[in-house]
């Protein structure tokens, strides 16, 4: 009997084998997008010393002692100190699967062991065919998926978990848009101590309000900085909105860049991205903000916001060997199929959350 092909594998086959091409065995991958946010955290990830479910932050606050004056016989009075306060952070696991027919392999020019150790590269390209082949198209299924776990976890780390009770809680849940309600770390943000500083409905006008709150804000994040080293906030991150509207603030107020410190003068209406920074602070554009967008609905949206973060009061953990670990199970007996898994546990925590704050135009 003659094989059946989908039109799926089919596709697969023409896009692996036997045309002409520009690129040979180099695809082009057109929608990679920059991730600042995951590469924020990236610099800061490290093994946790527990594997357990919780991390606790042993925060101190002051213990609410005062003076007294006094004069001959007076009597001294003495008070308890409470200075302990603490909040608690668990992991959130995170899986992404990789499943591959063994037989569409086969019409691509694969060889592949039945029931043999996985790894990475256990499909190998058959010699005489070799020639033929455009694309290594299962070392590129193991690319796209290494690729798809950053970005799904990116968008994660963004989110505020609400969306599934096993999600991750990441920034949007640690520095969210109502720092009065709900908890943190377990604890109830009514204590004025766990209380980021959030700004929403800046103007952009001449008139605008934006650049004074962007520095009351900042102000008071530093305020709650004292004693962590750094100089503050040193990160921000928005999106695509708010960098129009701050270079639509800067334009209604006659504010210019130099382009032409040098050369011959020449008409250039453009700002480059690249030179946009508040007090000194580089504004980073996250084109996840957008992506954000598209799949919730919130307010204010994420392309309208800022995010003012002291890096020295974030952390993030994984279990040791649970970063992206790449693992695959024996095949089953009775299939000629092999699957692949993506593992992860994480967790995101911020030490001093009204070290940060949030703005966000209008």
């Amino acid at each position: 009997m003659p094989a059946v092909v989908t039109p799926e594998v089919q596709q697969r086959i023409a896009y692996a084998v036997y045309q002409d091409v520009f690129n040979k065995r180099k695809p082009i991958a057109i929608d990679r997008k920059s991730m600042p946010w995951l590469s924020f955290l990236s610099k800061r990830k490290k093994s946790s010393g527990s594997n357990g479910g919780l991390t606790t932050v042993k925060l101190k606050k002051s213990g609410g002692l005062d003076m007294q004056f006094w004069e001959r016989r007076d009597v001294l009075g003495f008070a308890e100190q409470n200075i302990d306060l603490e909040l608690e952070f668990g992991f959130a696991n995170s899986h992404i699967g990789l499943e591959v027919v063994h037989e569409d392999l086969f019409k691509m020019g694969y060889t592949i062991e039945p029931n043999g150790p996985r790894g990475k590269s256990f499909a190998k390209p058959m010699a005489e065919d070799d020639a033929l082949r455009l694309v290594n198209y299962y070392e590129e299924l193991i690319e796209d998926g290494m690729d798809t776990y950053d970005v799904k976890l990116d968008v994660a780390l963004l989110r505020d978990g609400s969306y599934d009770s096993r999600a991750l809680v990441g920034l949007d849940g640690l520095i969210n848009t109502t720092p009065t309600t709900g908890t943190i770390g377990g604890v109830s943000r009514t204590n004025e101590l766990l209380q980021h500083t959030v700004y929403s409905g800046l103007t952009v006008t001449a008139a605008g309000t934006l650049r004074t709150k962007m520095q009351q804000a900042r102000r008071a994040a530093n305020l709650n900085s004292r004693g962590r080293g750094g100089s503050g906030v040193d990160f921000l991150m928005c999106g695509a909105a708010f960098l129009d509207g701050y270079q639509a603030f800067a334009t209604a107020n006659n504010w210019s860049v130099n382009t032409q410190a040098k050369g011959t003068p020449s008409l250039d209406i453009g700002i480059p991205e690249s030179g946009y920074e508040f007090e000194g602070i580089p504004l980073v554009w996250n084109p996840s903000f957008e992506v954000l967008d598209t799949l919730e609905s919130a307010s204010p949206t994420w392309t309208k916001r800022c995010y003012m973060l002291n890096s020295k009061t974030w952390e993030f953990q994984y279990m040791e060997g649970y970063d992206k670990k790449f693992s695959a199970p024996l095949d089953s007996s009775d299939q000629r199929v092999s699957r692949m898994s993506l593992d992860g546990r994480h967790r995101l925590f911020c030490t001093v959350p009204n070290a940060n704050a949030l703005v966000s135009i209008a």
